[in-house]
Parts: structure tokens; sequence; C-alpha cells
């Protein structure tokens, strides 16, 4: 009895490690995903150019094809705003509020990817993709897509999940990006100690 419960058991760890790898895969694909994007946005004639005005116009129509995207946003090296498509153009534009992960982009001039944060105004938990905008080999601006959870949760209830399992994705400081039971309980709030 002692040696089937320890197989069993043994079995059922295996199966939640290869959920685990399957679900890993899954975010990883979809943050590869926006980070293509971007970097598409990023690399457009409009944007080279630094015609602004055109550049909003294609992204804005990009943007309504990006369902889990809440928002895209480009700013300067020193993270000031210069476009972000939830505000009115031509107002005043709000810097980053995460600099870190500005700072991170410039000085590595690649792509880089936030915890779990709240939107400033809405409150709607978010992660941050950012890319560079590079023109003359320097870093003119950053692109971010700001990614919802939800999303994130959805590609993990995609994952095939046995019954009496839980998914759940931590970002680098154990914040709970996504979680496949009871969300709206957990997102935003640090993981318990394993």
């Amino acid at each position: 009895v002692f040696v089937a419960n320890r197989q069993a058991r043994t079995a059922t760890e295996a199966g939640f490690q290869e959920t685990a790898r399957a679900h890993s895969v899954a975010v990883d694909q979809e943050v590869r995903v926006a980070i293509a994007a971007l970097r598409i946005l990023a690399s457009s004639d409009h944007m080279q150019a630094d015609d602004l005005k055109t550049f909003e116009r294609e992204a804005r129509a990009s943007l309504t094809n990006q369902t889990d995207w809440e928002n895209l946003v480009l700013f300067s090296p020193t993270g000031q705003g210069v476009l972000n498509f939830h505000l009115p153009p031509g107002g005043p534009l709000p810097r980053s509020t995460r600099p870190e992960l500005i700072d991170r982009v410039v000085r590595s001039r690649g792509p880089a990817v936030s915890g779990l944060f709240r939107a400033p105004v809405r409150g709607t938990p978010l992660v941050e993709v950012a890319v560079p905008v590079l023109q003359a080999g320097a870093v003119k601006y950053i692109l971010s897509a700001y990614l919802s959870s939800n999303a994130i949760v959805r590609i993990l209830a995609q994952q095939r999940m046995p019954a009496e399992g839980v998914a759940s994705l931590l970002d680098q400081d154990r914040i709970v990006i996504a979680r496949t039971w009871l969300p709206e309980q957990f997102v935003g709030r640090q993981a318990p100690p394993e």
C-alpha cells in the first residue's frame, strides 16, 4: 500500500510539473507575441521618420487588433509620456510609473517585462511589456503595451489542468499575476511562502 501511494504521488507530482511547464510556455509565448508586435510598430516607417501623428493613427489601428492590450504608450528615454492611447491627443502626459523598467530598456536596448501593478486610474491589474525604438542605433523612445492580467488568466485556463489543481503565475516579487481559481481574490496579492 505504501509503495502504491508513493507511486501515485510521484505520478501526480510529475503531472503537475508537466502542467506547470505548459503554463509557462503558453505565457512566455503570449509575451513573445506582444514583443514581436511592439517591435513591428517600433520599426515602422512612420516611427523611424519621427512622424508621430501618422504613427499614432497606425498604432491605434493595431491596438484594436490586440484585444489583450489595455493600452499602448510611447515614452521618452527619461520616462516622460509622448503618446498615450487612453488620453486625448495634445494634452499633458504623465511620466512612467515604472522608471526602473524604462531604465532597463534604455540600458539593455532590448525588451523588458514588468511585474504586476495596478493602473493608476482604473486600478486594473496589468503587466507592462516594453521595447526600445531605435534610431541610428540609439534609443529614441520606449514603446509599451499593457497586458491585462485577465488575458493571462485566460491563457492559464486554456491549458489542461487536473480538476483539483489551481494554477497561479507569480512575478519576480511573488505577487500573483494570474490565477485560475478565484483570481479576483488573489491577483495583486503576495503569494504565501512555499
